[in-house]
């Protein structure tokens, strides 16, 4: 199973919700659109371009919860989740260092997030 499928899965264990049919959206922005300034660190600068995929389906969108992942130059450097505005984070990478890991919670480790590109 694909690291955005264990997200998914993961968000509707979380909130208790039947399987659904996800999507995703593909967006180029930068890392200040995203995090919070407190989340930049390492070299996670805000003017940082990132490719990140949010996922959706028609049962969440409802709820406003949408699961992401960031990746910069083929390597995931954020996962998490964002409901109703407030971003909850899963892993968080600099490439150097560790910032959040919460990876557990998906049943997988960062050896597996750093071998697994998105898109």
């Amino acid at each position: 199973m694909s690291l955005s499928e264990q997200l998914c899965k993961f968000v509707e264990r979380r909130f208790k919700y039947l399987t659904d049919i996800w999507y995703f959206e593909h967006v180029e922005t930068t890392l200040g659109e995203i995090l919070d300034s407190k989340d930049l660190s390492g070299d996670l600068s805000a003017d940082k371009e990132v490719d990140t995929f949010t996922y959706f389906s028609m049962t969440l969108d409802d709820e406003h919860v949408y699961p992401f992942i960031v990746q910069d130059d083929k390597q995931i450097i954020a996962m998490g989740y964002i409901e109703e505005e407030e971003l909850k984070l899963i892993y968080l990478t600099d490439g150097k260092s560790i910032f959040v890991d919460e990876l557990h919670l998906l049943d997988t480790n960062k050896e597996c997030v750093q071998n697994e590109t998105v898109g």
